[in-house]
């Protein structure tokens, strides 16, 4: 299973593409889709000179953007193949592809892979809701659009 057409625009519309470094909702320096440089604020990278940051300072073009965004799909497909035991229909795989997207692996949500891998599909999508940064309000509507494409098939591109 990949993820679907729907599942990548449904990412995206989620997703500012930032061709300069800028601070995601965590305050990590972030650029293009979400792709992460380090879990520090840009500034401070940028300060401390640091060999990572010096790649992206300048920024990069919307196809450097886009070609990040497909290996960084294809590498969060692969963590949900390898941690997903249970049967899933393509609405819940992308659902786990964008949760996995954002949050960036399962650490975050053992008890929803958990209840996912013991076929508790109900119990599985309840976690999204509790995987919000302690209620931050983007990330709330985020998890609740998850819920709604994992449960019912429905994929919200406008927010």
């Amino acid at each position: 299973m990949n993820i679907s057409k729907n599942g990548i625009k449904f990412i995206k519309s989620w997703e500012k593409c930032g061709l300069s470094p800028y601070e995601d909702s965590e305050g990590y320096c972030t650029i293009g889709w979400g792709h992460l440089i380090a879990k520090n604020k840009c500034s401070d990278l940028a300060a401390g000179k640091n060999n990572i940051y010096e790649k992206y300072k300048d920024g990069i073009t919307q196809e450097e953007a886009d070609n990040q965004f497909d290996k960084d799909i294809q590498k969060t497909v692969e963590l949900v193949k390898k941690a997903v035991i249970a049967p899933v229909y393509q609405q819940e795989f992308d659902a786990l592809v964008s949760l996995l997207f954002n949050l960036g692996g399962f650490g975050k949500c053992p008890k929803l892979l958990s209840k996912l891998n013991t076929k508790d599909y109900s119990g599985c999508c309840d976690e999204f809701a509790d995987i919000t940064n302690r209620g931050v309000s983007g990330l709330e509507k985020r998890r609740k659009s998850e819920m709604k494409m994992f449960r019912n098939g429905f994929y919200v591109f406008s927010h």
